[in-house]
């Protein structure tokens, strides 16, 4: 082995490990290293082994859509605010949906008049998201309400009214009172209700740290299970596949360790789509049947693998997903979700081993159409965050792109560069300062202009490195990166 080899092969080895490159971003490395080394035109990077798929839920390399700030699932993609996996996920993470349990126990047929009619006009404020008028009405059925049974149900509405407004502090103060109200009344369907809807909390109530985060969502797992206690798939069909899809969402964000860790838990997340998917049907709960379905996709996109053929095959099995979610998630009846979906089906795309360059520019390309098909839904006036992380994939998508010429290579750079450049008009640092040095890829914009030996490669690498607490060794690798890189160019 030569020289040369020997010392390619230690510098990808140092970096393998570093969250800011792990993935498209270590390849990248590779290439610069190469260019700059030898002067000679990089080799096509090597896919990685594994897909971080957060943002969130949050971030690395590639990023999916939906929830971000230590949270890795959205509610609601049409209305929630933007970050992050659309689990519908940046670990932070994807997002991933979550379904809400909407357990009213008879209260529309309440003995007392007034309770039934303030009901139906606060359902209906609810269902207009009317949310703080909703709240009123729920809360003058409570004062009137004597029996605990109804009142589990009326704390759960209004627990429900907070859940939708992100307050999701607030919405578990009244889950634990509706879960009062209903071990009073020996109310098993009211309990596991309350119960679900306090896991629901959990997984995406802010935290403060992993540590408080990864506490999260060990509770939300141990709550799903309890109220699947009561929830079975003959007696609650519904609601024992809105928690088991729940739960896989809850598996699949669980902290690990260890890659064996990591593959149980996303196994297990798998395992409970499929249980959600025996009750949602096609042609039953259409879009129930298509949010499971992207979830399942999300998890087989994260799902370890010991070899590339293994990886191929979760890769694959994810895209299958996606395709099958996005014959129900048509771009213009679910125009946000359907963005969501491509834009996901693009990281698993750049993701897919190729044994060719062709091969591999063949799923490159792709994955580019993906973004593309994303991005005629996420302007940047409406949907500035989605619209700034799909630019960044897509760029990530642009410096891993095979090229037969050099000059290629360098118009593939120079696209990669625009997106970066894109992405970082929403990323500022300011405003988003760990999207600016991690997912609007700061580093990676230095690193692709070093790729090009343009001079302004060492201020982005440098702005990165200023916002190293961001960075999961603190900047110690990327301090590394910039030694070598900019002391060239002081040479």
């Amino acid at each position: 082995m030569g020289k040369v080899e020997i010392f390619f092969r230690k510098i990808l080895k140092f970096f393998k490990d570093i969250t800011l490159w792990q993935g498209v971003a270590a390849t990248v490395i590779g290439g610069v290293i190469l260019w700059l080394c030898f002067k000679q035109k990089p080799e096509p990077p090597a896919i990685p082994n594994s897909v971080v798929n957060q943002m969130g839920p949050n971030s690395v390399s590639q990023t999916a859509v939906g929830d971000n700030v230590n949270q890795v699932l959205n509610i609601d993609k049409s209305r929630s605010p933007s970050g992050g996996i659309y689990i519908e996920r940046i670990e932070s993470g994807a997002t991933v949906n979550i379904n809400v349990v909407d357990y009213q126990d008879g209260v529309s047929k309440a003995e007392k008049g007034e309770v039934r009619k303030l009901f139906k006009e606060a359902r209906a404020h609810y269902a207009k998201e009317e949310f703080r008028e909703a709240i009123e009405g729920f809360a003058r059925c409570l004062d009137l309400e004597e029996d605990s049974e109804k009142r589990g149900a009326l704390n759960l509405q209004i627990g429900n009214c907070y859940y939708e407004q992100q307050k999701y502090l607030k919405a578990a103060e009244f889950y634990a009172a509706g879960l009062r109200e209903s071990r009073k009344a020996k109310d098993l369907q009211g309990e596991a209700s309350n119960l679900a809807s306090i896991a629901n909390t959990y997984m995406l109530r802010p935290a403060s740290g992993k540590k408080v985060r990864g506490d999260n969502v060990r509770k939300a797992v141990e709550q799903y299970n309890e109220s699947l206690k009561v929830f079975n798939k003959d007696e609650y069909p519904v609601d024992y596949a809105g928690v088991q899809n729940n739960l896989g969402n809850a598996y699949a964000a669980l902290p690990l360790a260890t890659s064996e860790e990591r593959a149980r838990n996303v196994r297990a997340a798998i395992e409970c789509y499929r249980a959600a998917m025996e009750i949602y049907k096609k042609d039953e709960y259409p879009v129930d049947y298509a949010m499971t379905q992207n979830n399942l996709g999300d998890a087989y996109a994260k799902l370890p693998a010991a070899t590339a053929e293994e990886q191929a095959k979760n890769i694959r099995a994810a895209i299958d997903c996606y395709r099958v979610t996005l014959e129900i998630r048509r771009k213009d009846e679910y125009p946000v979700d359907y963005a969501g979906t491509q834009n996901n089906m693009g990281n698993a795309y750049v993701y897919l081993p190729a044994t060719t360059p062709e091969e591999q520019a063949k799923n490159i390309k792709s994955a580019i159409d993906c973004y593309r098909a994303a991005l005629e839904i996420w302007k940047k006036d409406e949907y500035p965050f989605e619209w700034a992380l799909t630019q960044y994939n897509l760029g990530v998508a642009y410096a891993n792109l095979p090229a037969a010429t050099a000059e290629e290579r360098a118009g593939n750079i120079k696209e990669a560069i625009d997106c970066y450049r894109a992405a970082l008009e929403i990323h500022k640092k300011d405003e988003y300062p760990q999207d600016y040095c991690q997912t609007a890829a700061a580093a990676n914009l230095g690193l692709a202009l070093a790729s090009i030996n343009n001079p302004d490669a060492c201020y982005w690498l440098k702005e990165a490195y200023a916002l190293r607490e961001y960075l999961e060794d603190q900047g110690k690798r990327l301090e590394e990166v910039i030694q070598r890189i900019c002391k060239k160019e002081q040479e």
